[in-house]
């Protein structure tokens, strides 16, 4: 989706496009690799392992539906319980990275309030 909305853009405002390696197939994931290897936060009181362990699942998150496509003849769950399983996971990860990247970010007590208050709402 994420290529072919790009190249679209690029054909509408007359431009080439994202034709990096393989005809932009692998823009999409060097864009995540810049995402996590660009900006480093250097603050005292910091978790950084916590916050990057927050984007990773944040990142799981995204990408953990596409096991539940059925791609040909390859199908990766049951069918019975993969609506179940997959919205059960997607909340959890969702809950314990606004958690992780939350809590653990800074050791302020505004922050964990103020993540305990997108939780309950969420």
């Amino acid at each position: 989706v994420s290529l072919c909305e790009r190249k679209v853009l690029a054909i509408v405002q007359l431009r080439v496009g994202p034709a990096l390696f393989l005809f932009g197939i692998l823009t999409p994931i060097t864009d995540g690799i810049k995402l996590f290897v660009k900006f480093t936060l250097f603050i005292i009181g910091f978790d950084g392992i916590y916050f990057l362990f927050g984007l990773l699942i944040t990142l799981f998150c995204i990408f953990f539906p596409w096991f539940f496509l059925p791609l040909g003849f390859i199908i990766l769950f049951d069918k019975s319980f993969s609506i179940l399983f997959l919205l059960s996971i997607h909340l959890v990860c969702n809950v314990f990275s606004v958690f992780l990247v939350g809590c653990f970010l800074f050791s302020s007590c505004f922050v964990y309030l103020a993540t305990m208050r997108t939780l309950f709402f969420s």
